[in-house]
């Protein structure tokens, strides 16, 4: 792990703090994201004995110490996310409907470990607002998969944001949504940002691309992503 904004080579900043190397105890990591104190991070994580199956696991930037919070859910599609108290992580799980289907389902799980819950059926790539009073999600239609808020404690509601819209990540100020038009399971798009009000949205990539995951700077104006462009 390397703070940002000085090559490698650049040598250490008087006072700061070398590289962490943290030894995790999988094969394969993937998807990594920070808790919202910066304390931990929480990452997609695939023992030897279970190479298809993954799992989630937390680990302490402070004692290197690592736990894994859930048991053979395998979470598929977006980035896990922290409720922003850090008390709960967020992930997207599939499944396979009676007439051959596949749906992603949202299921929440405490970040002490535990049984997992269903939070939202048909959904994936959750976002809170920094409150934590509403969150984001892709809503899976057989129609189509419209971008969706709603209030936390009113998840039978919902405002759409889009017609059309994937990996929901709120502002760290609260003004605005970005999103992507790119299928985290396979899909060009572009990326955009739209106001908390929904009044207004603003193209910010014009080449067709595939995002793999984005997110904002602590100071709410850019954005860092992965994509590939073919």
């Amino acid at each position: 792990f390397w703070r940002a904004g000085r090559h490698p080579d650049a040598g250490p900043i008087p006072g700061e703090r070398a590289p962490l190397e943290v030894p995790l105890p999988t094969v394969s990591s993937t998807k990594p994201f920070f808790a919202p104190d910066g304390s931990r991070f929480l990452y997609v994580g695939y023992r030897k004995e279970r190479p298809g199956i993954g799992d989630l696991y937390l680990a302490s930037l402070s004692d290197s110490s690592i736990s894994q919070i859930t048991e053979g859910m395998d979470p598929r599609g977006d980035h896990p996310v922290f409720s922003p108290d850090g008390q709960e992580v967020v992930f997207a799980r599939w499944r396979s409907g009676d007439d051959g289907t596949r749906w992603p389902d949202l299921w929440v799980v405490p970040t002490t470990g535990g049984k997992a819950r269903l939070l939202i059926e048909q959904a994936s790539g959750a976002g809170f607002s920094p409150d934590g009073k509403w969150i984001a999600y892709t809503k899976h239609l057989a129609g189509g998969k419209p971008l969706w808020i709603s209030a936390r404690n009113e998840l039978e509601q919902h405002r759409e944001v889009v017609p059309l819209g994937f990996t929901p990540r709120w502002s760290p100020d609260g003004k605005w949504i970005a999103y992507t038009t790119s299928n985290p399971e396979g899909g060009m798009g572009e990326l955009w940002v739209a106001s908390a009000d929904l009044s207004i949205r603003r193209r910010l990539t014009t080449e067709g691309e595939q995002f793999y995951g984005i997110g904002w700077m602590p100071d709410s104006r850019s954005l860092v992503f992965s994509a590939d462009r073919g």
